[in-house]
């Protein structure tokens, strides 16, 4: 007997995902990049992905694409995935790749154009690890843009343009060279010309950063091109010694003047040594004259004050007597201090930095740093243009701001030049002003910066170990909310001095300080401690632990940029999850169970899968059955439970360490948990995590009452957002609002009203009189079994209010009540067959509503995870090999029993759909077997 594979074949499914979806904010995208982010979800179940405006900004974790170069490596990852960046691939052009970390990793940079101009703001970067031969691609950063086809003409010149900019600043006299961009930001899709414009004069210190709309001429963007630094201080004598000011008790030395120009007048020239010590080339018996200057090669030292002249000195060399001793300022004059302190400081500085990242080679400048500035009390360094600044001293024999080109703040204005060449226009300004902390601290080894700025005694401007800033400090001021990421990152020292002592530790903490400002991002958020583990990473998977975590994590923690939380066991199936299985054979899923890292280990006969119904009931418990050792851990098979047609449930795993702590997998479960739908087909149509605009409508109604009518919800209606945790003290702190979504991320829901406020105060932002609806999109169902699924929220402190769900087939006209909600205890996920409430086909809709009139209670509703699931379920391929043949007919000897009663799974036999097996099921089998060739 032949058996055919047509439309006979029976498939059936079991669908089995993890529900937890990463962050992104409120936006609409195209269907096309939501599908390119779940088809790589799926394929890298590993990876954490963040979004914003829907666009995919960061992929980290487990490794995501190989090869057997890095450029192929990232090439295949693009090639294939570009869409989620809402970007073709040709899009994407390659700006520089660089190694760091001595080759450890390689950094493809690539910048977005369009219509053949670079897009504003817009690039990517891709790091690969160059340790293993399959290149594996660890962290993929991006701010690309979804644009239009067509983009407007250009018609302005760009010498209307720089007019534009006069107008807008008349005392701008230079620019530096224009690009012509595309503009996309705040909903202006337009060619735009960038550039910086400025009055070059000391004493104006004025520069700004324009971008100007090609179409109408509209400033677009302004920036300053000035950044500030707090650090001042003075100077006397030669040069300051240490990290203070010219003071009484800081009196001048003499200093090696590290880094200035030692030349003849036939053009050869050499630069001193650290050391002081210099050699230039000379093969003549004849005198000459050699002279020494501040144009350094690392820094260009410019007086601007009117009071002395630029330091410089020649003597006269008389062979064999060649050997010359220079002395500059030898009388300590105090502006002469400010020349001095600015070459050493600067070269010192350039030098640090370049020795941990050669490969930033815009560092290789002579830097022009003005010095002796008619201005007080600060410093500043020009963006887009590398400047550095320094202000003169107050007038006074005891001024309250000294001269401000010393140590710590010459550190502080070259850690901006390293920001800005690294990063440009991407860096942000509490970003920039932390990590220009960061770098001046971390190369002194003291977290006193600016020391005695203000004058003798007044101590440190700011010191980043005290006290603990944490993000987001939401001060106002990018310089208090920058000592997030400066506490961060010198607290990292000290935990890296602690486990590896004094050199090694402040070594390993300044390179992750180094190749984070390289790779990105910035701008602060934990996305940043993702960067630095990655870069500490051996692995390719963040998630098992990297050598260091443990001290990364508590040193960003501790400011509110945790890591993602390390898998103390790691969980893998090294088959996939099924695609297929039947009722009556059912699955068996290899599921792998290993070591984490840190020495942390799997306890013996503690893996356990849990089953649940999908009202939340408990199933059974299933102890896991051991089939191999593993180099590092155990292989256990789960065995999912025989099922009927259409037969929902979901499931998770734990297991133990042999330190007694429990682990989770997924690791937020049970409030996520993988599910099983048993089907011969099952089609997800519609998967909704509301972390994208799908086109869901909120309607707020105005509730009657005799005593304050007209009352709306003003400030309790459905909203997209991530909600505040709300804790209501008269029901012993009760959460009456969830402080995330379902996933347990920091990602977005629909909640009535994300607010907190005061988050003890549970009613300034509850529910108040109403109903609020929130109602779906037109939903297209075909007929047959389908299902929608969704988990809620509702929180009612006095039991007299509800959450109804609804559904309608008339667009609205009437609607039929699905389940009425009275209270619940944290997250639920339900599930409903739309065919119990509807008939026939075509499109449906889902409304959820909730009221609270009389204004008496406190009353919070959440939506998330909103799925709509096509199932088919026909027979009869009990053993799921997608034959119906006479193995199959063994199954239907097993389940026909005799008993009124249809054994479990034995519903794909029952073509009668009488609920039990007959003469006539069994002449309906032979009938399907017999058909097929």
């Amino acid at each position: 007997m032949n058996t055919t594979r047509n439309s006979w074949m029976m498939i059936i499914v079991l669908v089995a995902a993890p529900v937890v979806l990463s962050a992104e904010d409120d936006a609409t995208v195209s269907p096309h990049i939501v599908k390119a982010v779940d088809d790589f979800k799926r394929a890298h179940t590993r990876t954490h992905i963040t979004r914003e405006n829907g666009i995919v900004r960061s992929i980290s974790g487990r490794s995501f694409s190989h090869g057997r170069t890095s450029g192929e490596s990232v090439d295949r990852f693009l090639t294939r995935h570009a869409t989620m960046f809402g970007v073709d691939r040709q899009e994407l052009r390659t700006k520089n790749i660089t190694t760091i970390m001595n080759g450890k990793f390689a950094l493809h940079r690539f910048e977005q154009v369009h219509s053949g101009l670079p897009v504003h703001k817009a690039q990517a970067s891709l790091l690969v690890r160059m340790t293993t031969a399959d290149h594996p691609l660890v962290l993929a950063n991006a701010t690309t843009k979804p644009l239009p086809r067509q983009l407007p003409q250009p018609v302005l010149t760009l010498a209307a343009a720089q007019q534009i900019a006069r107008n807008d600043e008349p005392i701008i006299k230079a620019f530096d060279d224009a690009t012509m961009v595309v503009y996309a930001e705040n909903g202006v899709v337009t060619p735009a010309w960038r550039f910086w414009a400025e009055d070059p004069s000391p004493s104006a210190h004025a520069r700004w950063g324009y971008v100007i709309d090609a179409v109408t001429g509209n400033i677009l963007e302004k920036r300053n091109g000035i950044v500030h630094a707090d650090i001042t201080g003075t100077v006397e004598g030669f040069g300051t010694p240490g990290f203070k000011p010219d003071q009484p008790d800081n009196p001048p030395a003499a200093l090696p003047l590290y880094g200035a120009r030692v030349f003849r007048d036939d053009g050869t020239f050499t630069f001193v040594e650290e050391d002081g010590s210099y050699i230039l080339p000379y093969d003549s018996d004849e005198p000459t004259v050699v002279k020494v200057n501040l144009e350094g090669e690392w820094c260009d030292v410019r007086n601007s004050s009117d009071q002395t002249v630029d330091l410089a000195s020649q003597q006269g060399v008389f062979p064999p007597d060649n050997e010359i001793n220079f002395l500059l300022n030898p009388f300590g004059v105090p502006l002469n201090i400010a020349q001095v302190n600015a070459m050493v400081h600067t070269t010192m500085v350039h030098d640090y930095v370049t020795g941990i990242i050669p490969s930033l080679t815009p560092l290789n400048i002579s830097i022009p740093t003005f010095v002796n500035i008619a201005n007080t009390c600060n410093a500043s360094y020009s963006l887009g243009s590398p400047r550095m600044n320094f202000f003169a001293a107050e007038p006074g024999p005891q001024p309250a701001c000294p001269n401000t080109a010393y140590s710590s703040v010459v550190y502080h204005e070259y850690g901006h030049f390293v920001i800005d060449s690294a990063q440009g226009f991407n860096a942000a300004g509490d970003y920039h002003e932390g990590i220009a902390d960061a770098i001046s601290t971390l190369f002194v080894n003291d977290p006193c910066l600016g020391d005695e700025f203000r004058g003798v005694d007044t101590g440190c401007l700011r010191n980043v170990d005290e006290p603990d800033f944490v993000f987001p400090v939401g001060s106002g001021s990018v310089h208090i909310d920058g000592l997030a990421i400066a506490g961060s990152f010198w607290d990292l020292r000290t935990e890296l001095i602690d486990a590896l002592g004094d050199e090694a530790g402040l070594a390993l903490a300044r390179e992750l300080l180094f190749n984070q400002v390289l790779v990105g991002p910035a701008f602060l958020g934990p996305n940043v401690t993702i960067t630095v583990l990655t870069l500490d990473d051996n692995d390719d998977d963040i998630f098992n632990g990297t050598p260091h975590y443990p001290q990364i994590q508590r040193a960003f923690e501790r400011h509110g940029m945790p890591g993602p939380v390390l898998a103390l066991l790691d969980f893998a199936f090294p088959e996939g999850l099924p695609e297929t299985a039947s009722p009556l054979v059912g699955s068996s899923i290899k599921l792998d169970i290993t070591n984490g890292p840190a020495g942390t280990t799997l306890a013996a006969d503690s893996a356990v899968a849990h089953f649940v119904a999908p009202d939340g009931t408990p199933l059974n418990d299933q102890p896991l059955d051991e089939i191999d050792l593993l180099e590092n851990g155990v292989r256990f098979s789960v065995d999912l439970p025989l099922g009927a047609c259409y037969e929902q449930y979901r499931w998770f795993i734990t297991a133990e360490t042999e330190s007694g702590e429990m682990v989770s997998f997924p690791s937020n479960a049970p409030t996520a948990l993988f599910r099983s739908i048993v089907a011969t087909n099952a089609e997800v149509r519609l998967s909704d995590g509301f972390d994208e605009d799908l086109g869901w409508s909120v309607e707020t109604l105005v509730a009657e009452d005799p005593f304050e009518p007209g009352i709306d919800l003003s400030d309790g209606g459905w909203e997209r957002a991530n909600p505040d945790p709300v804790f209501n003290p008269a029901d012993d702190n009760a959460l009456s609002q969830p402080g995330n979504d379902f996933g347990g991320f920091s990602e977005l829901t629909y909640v009535t009203a994300a607010t907190a406020g005061d988050i003890t105060t549970p009613g300034a932002f509850d529910v108040d009189w109403g109903p609020t609806i929130l109602t779906s999109p037109p939903l297209q169902f075909d007929g047959g079994d389908a299902t929608i699924s969704y988990a809620r929220w509702f929180y009612n402190d006095d039991g007299d209010d509800t959450l109804t769900v609804e559904l309608s087939s008339d667009g609205g006209e009437n609607w039929v009540t699905v389940e009425t909600v009275t209270g619940t205890t944290g997250w639920v996920q339900a599930q409903h067959r739309l065919s119990d409430y509807v008939t026939g086909s075509g499109e449906v809709w889902i409304r959820f509503w909730t009221e609270d009139a009389p204004n008496n209670s406190i009353t919070e509703a959440c939506i998330d995870e909103f799925e709509l699931i096509d199932l088919v379920c026909a027979p009869a391929d009990a053993d799921g090999d997608q034959d119906v043949d006479l193995l199959d007919f063994s199954g239907f000897q097993n389940c026909f029993d005799g008993s009124d009663a249809l054994p479990e799974g034995c519903d794909i036999f029952d073509f009668d759909n009488n609920d039990r097996l007959t003469l006539r099921d069994f002449a309906e089998l032979r009938h399907v077997i017999d058909s097929t060739d």
